[in-house]
């Protein structure tokens, strides 16, 4: 995130996340919507509009208690 903050206004970056990195990207993406010209998600969890990442979150979260 530091290096978002650092990006000049008019600058732009492609972020790539696999796996758990989708929520990361998908964090940066909500933070930091003009600084992101496009996201990659390569076999990675995946937020939808009616599923924000924090939900996801709260379902890993439910998963781990009852399965481990």
């Amino acid at each position: 995130m530091e290096f978002l903050l650092s990006l000049a206004e008019e600058e732009q970056v492609i972020l790539v996340g696999h796996s758990f990195g989708g929520l990361c990207i998908s964090v940066a993406m909500e933070l930091f919507p003009t600084k992101i010209a496009a996201a990659v998600f390569v076999s990675a969890w995946l937020p939808s509009p009616d599923l924000n990442y924090l939900d996801l979150l709260q379902e890993v979260y439910i998963l781990a208690i009852l399965f481990c």
